[in-house]
């Protein structure tokens, strides 16, 4: 009993200078000791954790493998030059940054900040890949030719706004993807909006950051924030609501912003962000509000965003779907790994079996009956989680589909 601890009287480690804020965890070393190796991150058949090690069954790809490495660079037991090395590199690559870690690990070890901050180091030391610097500036090139012949931006201002606004305002930030590839998604939006009263503001914004976040360059995505902090703090100072479509847009305003600035400011901010349709759920159960819908009837199984599930839950997706007439299942194996299938991470080219393996380990968990007796429509956050496979699955706008805001009538 006095032999072999992971922590003896003479263990040190390091503590490497960081971009993100970890003094909640009391410093990023500690960050990493939260592992405390139970190994809950090895389930095969439930849950979300760890995507990557149920398409590999490789203990380097699961949260514990992930934070034994890193504790072996920050304890000495590697050199501390391998904090930056390709080998730690490798072993942090295949971690998807669902953040399914941080709300089903027993310790609550966050990953996938870990691997923002490792990434950050790693990339001062070696060059990033062309496609991964394109990857972090994705809302630079949105406006080419090839994507949606007109942005959401210039349908808002070149239209009439309709409703009377008599429920205040409210301010919409709206993500590069929905503004430039799917501006119908935020179109509908602003017309439920409008419908239920409420006066729509258009949030003076750059991008969220995220892709940026993703691959490490989190000095760019800290300017980033700063700016958006800037703008949007003013409105959260008069408590005015900053509704978001993308999950992963709105949550980095809300997880990430407070560790990237440190400030009371992004704090405020941060708890002034809602996704719409949390918004306006909280706003019926205090009494504020009721919408009626045209009966839409059909069965419809939900797969929920991976940050929308590990930092808020799915609850709302399925109250709003039954708000509208839906019957609504959620099946946890499909729901808890999807972007391993689509790979969202731009990393395609790199490492495409593990994503391809992980996506079908999740579908073949469906029973036949399954499919055959509900559609296959699988509602995300609203975009791009959905993927030929097998049977026909459909994308669908959740604003447009689930509320067709021309079917609303107000109390």
């Amino acid at each position: 009993m006095t032999e072999s601890f992971r922590m003896g009287p003479s263990y040190k480690a390091w503590e490497p200078e960081t971009v993100l804020d970890f003094s909640a965890q009391g410093g990023f070393a500690v960050a990493v000791e939260m592992c405390n190796g139970t190994g809950a991150c090895r389930k095969k058949l439930s849950g979300s954790m760890c995507p990557s090690y149920m398409a590999t069954l490789d203990e380097e790809h699961s949260t514990r493998g992930r934070a034994h490495a890193l504790r072996a660079v920050l304890s000495g037991k590697v050199p501390n030059e391998d904090y930056t090395g390709k080998g730690l590199y490798r072993i942090l690559d295949l971690c998807l940054e669902c953040k399914a870690c941080k709300v089903e690990c027993p310790s609550n070890v966050d990953m996938a900040k870990l691997k923002y901050e490792f990434l950050s180091s790693y990339h001062k030391v070696h060059s990033m890949p062309l496609g991964h610097r394109l990857f972090a500036r994705i809302d630079r090139l949105r406006p080419l030719p090839m994507f949606a012949t007109k942005s959401f931006e210039n349908w808002f201002h070149g239209r009439s706004a309709t409703g009377s606004g008599s429920r205040g305002e409210v301010i919409l930030f709206h993500d590069t993807f929905n503004t430039y590839n799917t501006p119908a998604i935020a179109m509908d939006a602003t017309r439920l909006l409008e419908s239920a009263g409420y006066r729509v503001i258009l949030a003076q914004r750059q991008c969220c950051g995220r892709p940026l976040i993703s691959k490490g360059l989190l000095v760019e995505a800290r300017s980033a924030a700063a700016q958006n902090v800037e703008w949007l703090s003013a409105h959260a100072k008069k408590v005015t609501p900053i509704l978001g479509l993308e999950p992963s847009c709105l949550f980095t305003l809300r997880d990430e912003y407070p560790d990237l600035r440190r400030s009371e400011e992004a704090r405020l901010m941060a708890g002034d962000c809602f996704l719409v349709k949390d918004f306006l759920l909280q706003e019926r159960e205090r009494g504020r509000l009721e919408l009626e819908f045209t009966p839409i009837h059909g069965p419809v199984l939900l797969h929920g965003h991976c940050h929308q599930k590990a930092l808020t839950g799915t609850d709302s997706t399925v109250a709003s779907l039954r708000w509208a007439g839906y019957a609504v299942r959620t099946w946890t194996l499909v729901a808890a790994a999807w972007p391993g299938l689509l790979d969202l991470r731009g990393n395609t080219s790199t490492c495409p079996w593990p994503s391809v393996t992980n996506g079908w380990h999740r579908l073949s968990g469906m029973p036949g009956p399954q499919w055959r007796s509900w559609p296959t429509i699988f509602r995300a956050g609203n975009r791009f989680n959905t993927a030929r496979a097998g049977r026909r699955v459909i994308r669908w706008s959740f604003y447009g589909g689930v509320f067709p805001h021309e079917s609303i009538r107000t109390r």
